[in-house]
């Protein structure tokens, strides 16, 4: 794991922020192994009646409840009436990005955490987001479990060089997915041993689900524009629904997020765009692929 991907959280940061939605920690066991995650109902649950699920992922290092805080997702989505789920990793916060032992084991826990929740709540469909290296499994188990998913959302996450072989070898129909991602990102253009270029994860993505060359730009309203960063609305022509929000001069952040990270690390995250919410974005984008 490069000392850059391993990114910005830091427990103090988060002992500034309380999170005032209702959850609870919940423990299960995955091949004998003691696994959590937190969870957040949606408001009113009704008899008889099913709800979609959202899992978000952290970044490394990292855990639930941190990632919980930072977005704010888990609020947001109990608005919207989602179920909303923060795992964590196994690997002392780390989620493996080219290990393929260690991945297989969290899509194997992340499968079996889908089967969890549809045992003991009223869930219909699923859909998985996260940020960094929570973005880069995100990829991963849409390209090993992806017929699991009505829909995934990547932010500021490319494909590992173990996707890119596994994007090569998929044998399902991959889910809906929606990209945000800045261009100023340390990991934009990819790293020299786990991860390939923003640009080379669109292009393996857009021909694993057999888009047409054309797609529609639209630039979106620059309202912040002391952040020095735009953002440009790309739909590509495809099958499947495949969205990218391409925040030009935007750094490694979850737009939206309830505090800017850059004021608690010393690595360079960049610019952090506030013209758009993830949240809003993400969870608009999920309710759009309901049946």
């Amino acid at each position: 794991m490069s000392a850059r991907l391993a990114c910005i959280c830091m427990l103090p940061i988060f002992m500034l922020f309380t999170a005032c939605e209702p959850s609870q920690k919940i423990k299960f066991r995955v091949d004998g192994a003691e696994r959590s995650f937190h969870l957040t109902k949606p408001k009113g649950i009704k008899d008889n009646q099913t709800y979609p699920l959202i899992i978000t992922l952290h970044g490394n290092p990292s855990s639930a409840w941190q990632m919980k805080t930072y977005t704010g997702m888990a609020k947001a989505a109990r608005k919207q009436g989602f179920f909303s789920v923060f795992p964590n990793a196994k690997k002392f916060k780390y989620w493996p990005i080219n290990e393929a032992g260690l991945i297989m084991e969290e899509m194997e826990f992340l499968e079996e955490l889908i089967l969890y929740m549809k045992r003991n709540y009223p869930i219909d469909q699923v859909f998985l987001c996260g940020m960094s290296a929570g973005g880069i499994t995100t990829y991963h188990f849409a390209l090993t479990c992806g017929d699991l998913l009505a829909g995934a959302a990547v932010i500021s996450g490319n494909l590992s060089y173990f996707a890119a072989e596994m994007i090569r070898q998929a044998d399902h129909e991959l889910p809906p997915l929606l990209l945000i991602h800045g261009t100023d990102d340390f990991i934009f253009h990819g790293t020299e041993d786990e991860l390939i270029s923003n640009s080379n994860s669109v292009k393996n993505w857009k021909g694993a689900i057999h888009c047409h060359s054309d797609s529609k730009i639209n630039p979106m309203a620059n309202r912040h524009q002391r952040d020095d960063s735009k953002v440009q609305k790309i739909v590509f022509n495809c099958p499947t629904p495949f969205i990218y929000y391409r925040v030009e001069g935007g750094g490694h952040h979850w737009p939206g997020s309830r505090f800017n990270a850059n004021h608690f690390t010393s690595l360079k995250l960049s610019n952090r765009n506030k013209d758009i919410d993830a949240n809003e974005l993400i969870l608009n984008f999920f309710l759009a692929q309901a049946p």
